[in-house]
């Protein structure tokens, strides 16, 4: 859909980006595919605010106060939580859906829409994981928040962490905090304040030292603000930048008014940008502060995959920078791939597209290139590198 905004053309689309369904009566149109996870978002509102909201692109989480003309005048984003569809609805849905991978998906709750553990929402958080439970599905969970977990829920959630473990269910909480100021991320509470609570029940804990923007959030005070507040709790960081998406654009400039010029270009293909050498001032601090053994990634699925010990299922070693194939695979991990595995990759990735129905695509290999004989769709795209990469097709360590 295209809004007049500001004098410009705004392009929002009808779902979360990666949405398995276009139909609002769906519930896969509140679950989508995301670069690490399943997303499973069953409300549309978060009171958070951040000025960077994904969500401003997407016509269902967007609220467009409309001139007598029709004409869109505003966009505002809601601040309460709506139910959209029930936890159990969702749970089912992708389940029952040819991408899923039993026991080895990674699926996450509210990513895309709000914070879970909210009080009109925790509720529906935990029907999710108990629909899995009854089916018996041993699927990791993640959970990402800004808000960190309410004193009021610690002891509740202690217990179904702990029912979890018991059941050998991981969890990943992963804890956003780049000491971004009040007017980008008016939250100013501790986030951290009853993670350790979470730890000792056995819930993996990563920092998400992001989103870090050049000139608001990338000094060494910010990066050691950030740290310290992680110190002692967190088992790996995960630092990243902002990827300028019309989603961004849209929140920043359109709901709350502000500069685009202090938001990172675009880049290729849409790409997250970081601040020059951040990683490696952050990792000098850690160092000083005698943790350099706490682990440092720019991606989601590195933290994941590293406090699951499993492998970076997104295969960010093996995807090209631009889309000329699917894969890049130096042809002697190939032949080590056959040897062990006793059949040639292009039949292996074709194995596994056919396991999350994907029928009839055709895997050609030419030198190192691995290209596939169709276009996929973005959702068929990242569900088979999901699928190769969580049948641990290819070596976990290249880069």
């Amino acid at each position: 859909m295209a809004l007049q905004l500001g004098g410009s053309t705004v392009i929002v689309t009808k779902q979360m980006f990666g949405a398995l369904s276009d139909d609002p009566t769906d519930p896969l149109s509140r679950v989508s595919v995301a670069n690490s996870s399943f997303s499973l978002d069953p409300y549309r509102g978060c009171p958070v605010g951040c000025r960077y909201c994904t969500v401003a692109g997407a016509e269902r989480d967007i609220d467009i106060m409309r001139a007598a003309n029709g004409e869109a005048q505003r966009i505002t984003l809601p601040r309460m939580p709506q139910s959209l569809f029930s936890g159990r609805s969702l749970a089912t849905a992708i389940m029952q859906h040819p991408f899923f991978i039993r026991d080895r998906s990674v699926v996450s709750i509210g990513t895309g829409s709000t914070e879970s553990f909210l009080p009109t929402v925790e509720s529906t958080t935990w029907e999710i994981v108990e629909t899995f439970l009854r089916e018996d599905c041993r699927n990791p969970f993640w959970v990402v928040t800004k808000l960190g977990l309410p004193d009021r829920l610690v002891e509740r959630w202690q217990g179904r962490f702990a029912l979890l473990a018991d059941r050998n269910i991981p969890v990943v909480l992963s804890i956003t905090y780049s000491a971004a100021p009040s007017w980008m991320e008016p939250y100013e509470g501790n986030r951290f304040r009853n993670i350790e609570a979470m730890r000792r029940v056995g819930v993996k804990i990563a920092h998400h030292l992001r989103p870090v923007i050049p000139g608001i959030n990338d000094s060494v005070a910010c990066i050691r603000k950030a740290i310290d507040a992680s110190s002692g709790l967190a088992e790996v960081i995960c630092a990243g930048g902002l990827r300028r998406d019309p989603g961004v654009d849209v929140a920043w400039q359109h709901v709350y008014g502000l500069s685009p010029c202090l938001l990172p270009s675009s880049g290729a293909r849409g790409k997250k940008h970081s601040p020059d050498d951040y990683v490696g001032r952050a990792r000098e601090y850690l160092k000083g502060k005698g943790q350099a053994h706490i682990p440092i990634v720019r991606r989601s699925s590195e933290a994941i995959a590293f406090l699951l010990s499993i492998p970076e299922y997104n295969l960010y070693g093996y995807r090209p920078d631009d889309e000329r194939c699917f894969l890049s695979v130096p042809t002697l991990i190939q032949r080590q791939v056959a040897e062990r595995a006793g059949a040639p990759l292009a039949a292996l990735i074709e194995r596994e597209a056919r396991r999350i129905g994907l029928v009839g695509l055709h895997v050609a290999v030419e030198g190192d290139e691995v290209s596939i004989d169709r276009e996929l769709t973005y959702q068929e795209h990242r569900a088979l590198i999901h699928a190769v990469g969580h049948a641990d097709v290819l070596p976990r360590n290249h880069v």
